[in-house]
């Protein structure tokens, strides 16, 4: 759905040509439009969306500000939840909308075209916007079709899969309800404009050229080529796919239950078995130490085995190396060698698989130096 900017139309703030009016007569205007149904479906069209927008403004914006509350209130604990994420991404679009100030310019418009109603009446003539003015009109409602068209990609295909999953695994049951009412609602809103949206463009897209022009060019970058002569519905099968794809388990519980006429009695507890697995689940597994610790611990003691000093000095040396790591990391390294003494066989086996590469040292002289290590650990950490 990523959008290239160079396209005139998808910059956000473009600047409007002289709104103007021009004169057609009578005879002019028939001859003109008399091949078309613009007067009557442009008219009527318009007059749809303005009533449309100035009804729902106040819903719309009410759900808009739900959903930045919503995003507000959960962000910092849920912010990597991938429903969130394209709420957030849902806020956006909604700003831009709200930024194109689309009412304002639909009033504008509607007001300059007054003179089309009742135009099979004889009047002395007809005032319509210029060219300019429709093709500024043209721009801005391709840019608020592909917000919507956006907006309602973000709805369909990510947020509501997202939630479904979530509920389906019972993952923060409460606020994905609240996500998926309040998007829901956002998009039955934001469907009702793109439909009226489209009718709109497409009549006027259609009719473009036969409107009257002031000769002066609006804006160097405005081509009327880059804007499509219709925009289709989507096909109802297509939008449905995903939608069918989506049914979960939880779905068809939900409708089984509501099809079943029996009274669920529910199920006999058996209390005895329940505590038994709670009581063997409180037993906890030892801690296995930390590989990284462990390692650097025997790479210090084959150093210290491996100067040709006395089992004295290696015992001395040992224990200030332990002491100087109690006091830099404290109860840290002292509840690793705890851990390490916890299971003293283990640790005896790993030590002596150290020590066998040990060239220089002959059996007893390896067994007193694994007991003065032993023996150093035990006292320290007591």
């Amino acid at each position: 759905m990523a959008v290239d900017d160079t396209y005139f139309w998808n910059l956000k703030k473009i600047d409007p040509p002289p709104f103007v009016t021009l004169d057609y007569t009578q005879k002019e205007f028939n001859d003109i439009f008399q091949s078309t149904n613009f007067s009557v479906l442009f008219k009527n069209h318009l007059e749809k969306l303005r009533y449309l927008l100035e009804k729902g403004e106040n819903y719309f914006l009410s759900e808009k500000q739900i959903l930045e509350k919503l995003i507000f209130k959960n962000w910092n604990s849920l912010r990597k939840e991938k429903s969130l994420q394209y709420m957030k991404k849902l806020k956006r679009l909604l700003n831009d909308y709200v930024d194109l100030k689309f009412n304002n310019l639909i009033d504008s418009i509607n007001i300059m075209s007054r003179s089309l109603e009742n135009s099979q009446k004889i009047k002395p003539k007809i005032s319509l916007p210029s060219r300019e003015v429709f093709e500024y009109l043209l721009t801005r409602l391709y840019s608020i079709m592909k917000i919507f068209d956006h907006a309602i990609f973000i709805i369909r295909n990510k947020i509501y899969l997202y939630t479904i999953k979530n509920i389906k695994n019972g993952i923060f049951l409460s606020n994905n309800l609240l996500y998926l009412s309040n998007t829901a609602r956002i998009y039955c809103l934001v469907k009702k404009y793109q439909v009226n949206t489209k009718f709109l463009y497409n009549n006027l897209r259609e009719n473009i050229g036969f409107i009257k022009s002031t000769g002066v060019k609006w804006n160097e970058l405005f081509s009327i080529e880059e804007l499509p002569l219709v925009i289709r519905e989507e096909q109802a099968e297509s939008q449905n796919k995903i939608l069918e794809k989506c049914m979960t388990d939880f779905e068809n519980i939900t409708a089984l239950s509501l099809s079943t006429n029996e009274i669920d009695v529910g199920e006999v507890i058996d209390r005895d078995a329940i505590e038994k697995k709670s009581n063997s689940n409180k037993k906890k597994k030892k801690k296995q130490p930390c590989s990284k610790n462990r390692n650097i611990l025997f790479k210090k003691i084959l150093l210290f085995v491996t100067s040709l000093d006395q089992i004295d000095e290696i015992k001395s040396k040992f224990k200030r190396f332990v002491k100087s790591k109690l006091k830099k990391l404290g109860s840290d390294y002292s509840n690793f060698l705890k851990d390490c003494l916890a299971d003293k066989k283990v640790f005896i086996k790993m030590l002596n698989e150290q020590l066998n590469n040990v060239a220089n040292m002959n059996l007893s002289k390896r067994s007193l130096v694994r007991k003065s290590i032993v023996q150093v650990i035990g006292k320290l950490i007591k």
